[in-house]
């Protein structure tokens, strides 16, 4: 993706992770910086950037702890002299140059960024919002038709960070860390409520996987509409949201993907 600010490379990794890679543009006396959002593999993103011809890496901003974001991390730092920031949850296997919780504000060159409390995945994770590039990079808090797996949170914390990202402009652009909207689509299809919206954008990440494109970046606003993980609970009492929230997570959990999408 291209803007006025910062052009942003989405980096395939692994079997289905995604890298990240902000470029932003010189301005006045701000200097071009080279941003990576998470770490799978940092031969990959090194070569990436190599090719790219940036001169390093400045910062890595890292959303959690789990080894597919910030194995790469020693690596590039050794490499390049890179900052690295983050929760305090990834310092037992990552260097760590800033610690960061939701509330806190920071810029990097022509770029500024607002950190997230999106904790649910893991206690820690943070996801980075920046309205300049009107995207929020968030690890594996949410995907496409799709949530990351309950493993530390409670649903009353998930939900609440799902209430931090409903907060944001509708337009906001969704970079998570995964491809996995075929095997949510599968999933939010078997659901018994399916509608035409959920149908609609199925044929479309369809067609997205079948020319190989990611469904990396999605758009807030299609997630409100058919992501079974928002669908759900906001048709609820605002009480009863993230008890919903909670059983649609415990169904995907016991859900046993076929790869045989079918509409």
């Amino acid at each position: 993706m291209l803007s006025q600010s910062a052009e942003i490379y989405l980096i395939p990794c692994l079997s289905d992770n995604y890298g990240i890679i902000i470029r932003t543009i010189a301005r006045g006396s701000l200097g071009a910086k080279t941003i990576v959002i998470d770490s799978p593999d940092a031969d990959l993103l090194m070569a990436t950037i190599k090719a790219k011809g940036f001169e390093s890496i400045d910062f890595v901003l890292n959303t959690h702890k789990h080894f597919d974001h910030i194995g790469g991390n020693q690596k590039l730092k050794d490499l390049t002299g890179c900052k690295i920031w983050g929760p305090h949850e990834i310092q037992a296997l990552s260097p760590v140059d800033r610690f960061l919780a939701g509330g806190d504000c920071f810029e990097i060159g022509v770029l500024g960024f607002e950190v997230l409390d999106l904790s649910g995945h893991t206690k820690g994770l943070i996801g980075y919002y920046c309205p300049h590039l009107k995207s929020i990079f968030l690890g594996d808090a949410l995907f496409p038709l799709g949530c990351g797996r309950m493993f530390e949170g409670t649903a009353s914390s998930f939900w609440a960070s799902m209430e931090r990202l409903l907060a944001l402009p509708p337009d906001t652009l969704i970079y998570c860390a995964h491809e996995y909207a075929l095997s949510n689509a599968e999933f939010a299809l078997s659901l018994k409520d399916t509608d035409e919206a959920l149908r609609t954008r199925v044929r479309k990440l369809i067609t997205q996987r079948d020319q190989g494109l990611p469904t990396v970046p999605s758009i807030l606003g299609d997630e409100i509409r058919t992501n079974p993980f928002l669908v759900h609970p906001l048709k609820c009492p605002q009480s009863e949201r993230a008890e919903r929230f909670g059983q649609i997570r415990a169904l995907k959990d016991q859900f046993q993907t076929t790869g045989n999408l079918k509409l």
